[in-house]
């Protein structure tokens, strides 16, 4: 019984997950961008294309010159990756890599951090 319940949160989050990037891939939406402060290199918020609901935030970043779509918690400040891919000369995804439910969570770093509270302070 015990199993079957963490099989049925564990599927529901995959669901959660593969919902936000089935919505941003579904849409044609140009994402626009704001800069974020942060503590080496340069990294960017997509305003545009957050989904929040309670703590739990999707959105779309750059970080490291890479397009990242990054699952939160606002709270927790721990991410999920999931997508990773090159950018266009319009700073538009092009191409880019489902990551596996499997990978997990992490806590977000002190480069990351910065990102997640961005895009949480831009959703409420």
């Amino acid at each position: 019984m015990k199993a079957i319940f963490y099989l049925t949160v564990s599927l529901g989050m995959v669901g959660l997950l593969l919902n936000g990037v089935r919505a941003q891939t579904a849409e044609t939406t140009i994402i626009e961008w704001t800069e974020v402060e942060v503590p080496f290199g340069e990294a960017e918020v997509g305003t545009n294309a957050i989904n929040r609901s309670g703590n739990q935030i999707t959105f779309d970043a750059i970080a490291d010159s890479l397009y990242v779509r990054y699952n939160g918690n606002c709270e927790s400040l721990m991410l999920y990756t999931l997508q990773l891919g090159s950018l266009d000369e319009d700073l538009q995804p092009e191409q880019g890599t489902l990551f596996s439910p499997d990978l997990g969570w992490f806590q977000a770093s002190e480069y990351q951090a910065p990102i997640l509270r961005t895009a949480c302070a831009l959703s409420e």
